[in-house]
């Protein structure tokens, strides 16, 4: 079973000088609680262009790794990269972050 969560990303003109400063919002434990299982995804800063994330589902006692994510500033704008558990030979797809002011 795959989860979609889709976040909306607002940054402002500043973004591009500041790097992961703008997206220290993201850091830390999130969780999606559902009936009797959860998602749990957590980011970390990696360095001044890049954040890092793990996203596990969470039913009971097990703890199943879904997907690793990264937040990357690369040619002057963000990318979220995701590498999803027995999906695409276990390779990263890259997105590009679409920018809202």
């Amino acid at each position: 079973m795959r989860f979609t969560i889709l976040i909306i990303l607002f940054f402002n003109h500043s973004l591009f000088a500041q790097k992961s400063d703008q997206l220290k919002w993201m850091l830390g434990t999130w969780k999606l609680q559902m009936n009797n299982a959860a998602i749990l995804e957590k980011w970390e800063i990696q360095n001044d262009s890049t954040l890092v994330g793990m996203s596990h589902f969470l039913k009971g006692n097990d703890s199943i790794l879904q997907e690793k994510m990264e937040m990357a500033f690369r040619s002057n704008s963000w990318h979220l990269i995701s590498t999803v558990q027995n999906q695409n030979n276990a390779r990263p797809i890259t997105f590009k972050a679409i920018l809202v002011k």
